[in-house]
C-alpha cells in the first residue's frame, strides 16, 4: 500500500540577524528530527532574514500601517498559555506594541 501523507518538502525558517543563537537552537532541534525517509529536517530548511522592526523606528505605527494596540485576549488567542486562567486576568486590559 502506497503512503498517501503529504511528505515535508521544506522547512521555512525565520530569523533576525541580530538572533544568531536562535538560529543554532532551531538547528539543532531540526537535525534530531527525521522525515520519514530519515532525512533531517535541517537538511530541507530554507532561511528567511526577519525585518527588524528596531530598524523600522515607529514609521509604521504613525502612518497607521499596524495598529499598535491589542488587548489580553487578543494576545492570548495568538500564543496560548494553557496554565493562564483567563477568569483571573481582565482580558480587554489594553496592551500596547513595542518596536
Amino acid at each position: 500500500m502506497k503512503n498517501t501523507f503529504p511528505k515535508i518538502q521544506k522547512i521555512h525558517v525565520i530569523n533576525l540577524e541580530r538572533q544568531p543563537l536562535r538560529l543554532n537552537e532551531i538547528q539543532r532541534e531540526l537535525t534530531y528530527v527525521r522525515d520519514c525517509n530519515g532525512e533531517s529536517l535541517w537538511s530541507m530548511y530554507e532561511k528567511y532574514t526577519a525585518v527588524d522592526a528596531r530598524d523600522l523606528g515607529d514609521k509604521f505605527l504613525k502612518d497607521n500601517l499596524v495598529d499598535g494596540n491589542y488587548n489580553l485576549a487578543e494576545q492570548l488567542f495568538v500564543e496560548p498559555q494553557p496554565l493562564a486562567l483567563p477568569n483571573q486576568f481582565d482580558l480587554e486590559s489594553p496592551i500596547q506594541m513595542s518596536l
